[in-house]
């Protein structure tokens, strides 16, 4: 619903505007935003979208599930070092305690790179040798 709109001010019934037409528009028009904790909702002209910030070690491990391993390993190593961005439940006062979670984070995307790579090896070496 466009705010400026005939449907939004009811002119065909007069201005007349209902209950739950005017609940509506103060939540639903075009480019309003709603926030929740852990993120936003905003609605767009044609969609709505949810904007959510997860906890550093989530976000790792969604990389890695897409197979991403150097960005993953790229996020850990920035939280390794300190200079971690949007981060949430990762605090930065103890940066041995964050090392070492981020140390444990960085050995499993390593192990799991490395178990990826072996799986796929006998497939490259049968690809070389027909060559």
């Amino acid at each position: 619903m466009c705010y400026n709109t005939a449907f939004f001010r009811s002119l065909a019934t007069g201005g007349n505007v209902s209950k739950a037409m005017h609940a509506a528009s103060q939540y639903a028009c075009y480019n309003s935003i709603a926030s929740y904790p852990g993120g936003t909702w905003i609605l767009g002209n044609r969609d709505i979208l949810k904007v959510a910030s997860n906890p550093w070690r989530q976000r790792i491990i969604d990389l890695q599930k897409e197979m991403h391993f150097s960005d993953a390993l790229d996020l850990a190593l920035t939280f390794y070092s300190g200079k971690g961005k949007g981060v949430s439940s990762l605090v930065f006062r103890n940066m041995e305690v964050v090392q070492s979670s981020c140390i444990d984070m960085i050995l499993e995307i390593f192990t799991q790179f490395l178990d990826e790579t072996q799986q796929d090896l006998p497939l490259l070496q049968n690809a070389l040798s027909s060559a």
